[in-house]
């Protein structure tokens, strides 16, 4: 009996709260929930008083009813309170907007209305109101009055269920500029992402935003590819509606000359390096030598860098590959598949060496060597940038023992010197080096060995510190 009345003395306050609630005009849904409740209490109570051994269990499950009730209540209520702080407190109504008017136990006055053109809607029984540049909050306040005169406390929602009014617009390189609607600020990133991302051609590093301000417009600055990696997260900053967000194209330009397919300037973007700028000149043409590409900066200070570009390939180090700078120039020369043979030959100069030719069939196209020649101790010089390379070969012993070893077989920009058997002669066959040199070596050869050449030639070995490896004779 106890239980009843403290059952019937808890629907009575429940009673009382609905109206209290009702006269301050408080969100509908815990008026719901009291509803609830107090049918609950109108239902059960004569159950309750004519069976008393269930009134035990009637009290645990209303408790947990209640508490349940209140409970979801309370969520919607918070994700209420989120919802306002974002569209009710901060939103304003604009042209293009869909609204939702929603009426407390008078479904029949429900209505969607869009914002035309003048910034109107119309309502049942309110007929047609301005809505444009109130926020729903201020809506919703405008609609009650209204009502007030058919409606007594009239309960009324206002949500906007399409945003239109709200707009950013997007040119430049990215996927698909054009305008983007937004139903409160989003970070740009959102924006960019929303846009179909950027072109191959973008700048990401130059992202500009034009903000409309009471004074004029203002343009900031965004580094979109520090944001995209997570190294400068601030600047993505949030866009507003009106905003104008450009992405620029990357202008800066390399230009790939020598042996390509399709020489000329080309776009790079942050990451472009020589493997690339290569493939996007049409790749090397038949004669190309991708051991020494010439690399030469747009600053004057710049240092000239020389890529071994095959060595990139057969080592995989990707830690090779040259970022390329803005102005760079790339040079790919021509390979020299040529050779030359010096010294006492009946007639020395350059021969070319595609197929490769052995020592042996040099020496023979160019007329042999001369009756001065010293045919024991022929020098091979072969190298490159880092070293330089001399060998010696006896060719008497090839031709006198059979000895193929010494029949070596020659390579690109490989120098064959065959000296004198009169050590008086050597200043004139150095003389006749020097001259022929210093006009084709180039970084097509590659060579080094100035000037210890002339102690090596002479004596056959090197005693100073230098780029030249000297191998002995046979």
């Amino acid at each position: 009996m106890l239980i009843c009345v403290q059952l019937q003395n808890l629907g009575n306050i429940i009673s009382e709260g609905i109206d209290i609630f009702s006269y301050y005009n408080i969100d509908p849904v815990p008026l719901y929930v009291l509803n609830v409740l107090y049918s609950t209490l109108a239902m059960y109570k004569n159950t309750i008083v004519t069976r008393p051994d269930k009134q035990k269990v009637f009290l645990a499950t209303f408790i947990l009813i209640t508490w349940f009730l209140f409970f979801s209540c309370g969520a919607t209520q918070s994700i209420g309170t989120e919802l306002q702080e974002e569209d009710f407190t901060s939103y304003t109504i604009g042209v293009g907007d869909t609204l939702g008017i929603t009426v407390y136990r008078n479904s029949d006055i429900n209505c969607s209305s869009q914002v035309d053109t003048m910034g109107n809607i119309s309502i049942p029984l309110v007929g047609v109101l301005k809505a444009a540049g109130l926020t729903p909050y201020q809506l919703q306040d405008k609609i009650i009055e209204n009502l007030k005169k058919y409606i007594t406390k009239p309960q009324i929602t206002v949500t906007v269920s399409t945003y239109q009014s709200q707009k950013v617009t997007m040119i430049g390189e990215v996927n698909s500029p054009g305008l983007l609607n937004i139903e409160k600020p989003k970070p740009i990133s959102s924006l960019i992402s929303l846009a179909g991302g950027f072109t191959e051609n973008a700048n990401k590093e130059n992202v500009y935003i034009v903000r409309k301000t009471p004074n004029g417009s203002q343009q900031i600055t965004v580094n979109m590819k520090k944001v995209l990696e997570g190294v400068d997260v601030k600047q993505n900053i949030l866009i507003q509606k009106n905003d104008t967000i450009y992405v620029p194209r990357d202008e800066r330009r390399v230009t790939v000359l020598g042996e390509v397919n399709s020489p000329g300037t080309i776009s790079i973007n942050v990451s472009l390096g020589i493997l690339e700028a290569i493939t996007k000149a049409g790749n090397f043409t038949t004669e190309a030598n991708k051991n020494n590409i010439i690399i030469i900066g747009k600053d004057a200070k710049s240092n000239v860098k020389i890529v071994d570009y095959q060595q990139i390939l057969n080592k995989k180090d990707l830690s090779m590959n040259i970022t390329l700078c803005d102005g760079d120039v790339i040079y790919v020369p021509h390979e020299n598949k040529q050779i030359l043979i010096l010294g006492e030959i009946n007639n020395p100069g350059i021969i070319n060496n595609d197929p490769p030719l052995t020592l042996l069939e040099a020496i023979a196209r160019k007329g042999g060597i001369t009756e001065t020649g010293n045919k024991s101790k022929v020098f091979v010089i072969r190298g490159g940038v880092d070293k330089a390379n001399i060998t010696t070969y006896n060719l008497k012993k090839l031709l006198k023992e059979g000895d193929v070893s010494q029949n070596v077989l020659l390579q690109k920009g490989d120098i064959v010197y065959v000296p004198p058997t009169f050590i008086a002669s050597t200043e004139k066959v150095l003389n006749h080096v020097r001259s022929i040199l210093s006009t084709i070596l180039s970084a097509e050869s590659a060579i080094t060995f100035w000037p210890q050449t002339r102690q090596v030639l002479e004596t056959g070995k090197s005693t100073t510190s230098s780029s030249i490896v000297v191998s002995p004779g046979q």
